[in-house]
């Protein structure tokens, strides 16, 4: 029997809405921009990861983000959530998936291939980020104040100057999303090397760990 490549890390209520949620850790990826990593995957209990765009339920891990389906308008982004579910779905069915225990020490694992970090609970946030010694992590849910925690660790994501300058207000570092035809950075901003130079992945990178690098540097890309 081949080893499991998908393993359940948590079962509990999502932080955002109170539903069931799931939290998978899948070991490898073929994710081009991140590189080979161990990858973090949270989905709404008990409806296709694809299903619940048309119902809601993707609130369950995703919170209020304005990529949602439900709250994509043309005029702010070019394209609604870039995540393509049908392979979320392919995590959320696979058989045979044991239960994960928490005794490794990746170099980097990336939070959030699907779903918010935000949406679960803190202390197995805290316990998946304890398996590696960086973290690439992105949440909406940065000027909620329970999701204080989250800057020692995570881009608070933005779409705006405006929020960007809140955002770091409250501690963050921040990953802003900017149209394509309108690429101006602030000062302290720079572009994702993965769009400048797409050899560079994120498992090198490792700008997008918030504050477990000492650095007032934020990141933008543009809509993708």
């Amino acid at each position: 029997m081949s080893k499991p490549n998908t393993f359940t890390v948590w079962n509990g209520k999502s932080e955002y809405t109170g539903n069931p949620i799931t939290a998978y850790i899948t070991m490898k990826s073929s994710n081009v921009k991140t590189g080979d990593i161990p990858q973090i995957t949270f989905t709404p209990n008990g409806v296709k990861p694809t299903d619940s765009l048309k119902n809601g339920r993707d609130k369950d891990v995703c919170g209020n983000c304005p990529l949602r389906p439900i709250h994509y308008k043309k005029h702010d982004h070019k394209k609604p959530c870039y995540v393509n579910l049908r392979c979320v779905n392919s995590i959320d069915r696979a058989s045979n998936k044991p239960q994960y225990l928490f005794n490794n020490l990746f170099d980097v694992i990336r939070i959030g291939n699907w779903g918010d970090s935000a949406s679960a609970k803190k202390e197995v946030v805290l316990e998946i980020v304890g398996q590696a010694k960086k973290v690439l992590n992105y949440t909406h849910g940065w000027a909620i104040d329970k999701f204080n925690y989250l800057k020692a660790f995570t881009m608070a994501s933005v779409h705006s100057v405006e929020e960007k300058i809140k955002a770091n207000k409250l501690g963050f570092r921040t990953f802003r999303t900017i149209p394509l035809a309108c690429i101006k950075l602030e000062k302290d901003e720079i572009v994702c090397p993965n769009f400048v130079n797409q050899s560079i992945q994120c498992k090198q990178c490792k700008l997008c760990c918030g504050n477990q690098i000492k650095s007032n540097i934020n990141i933008v890309i543009p809509s993708h």
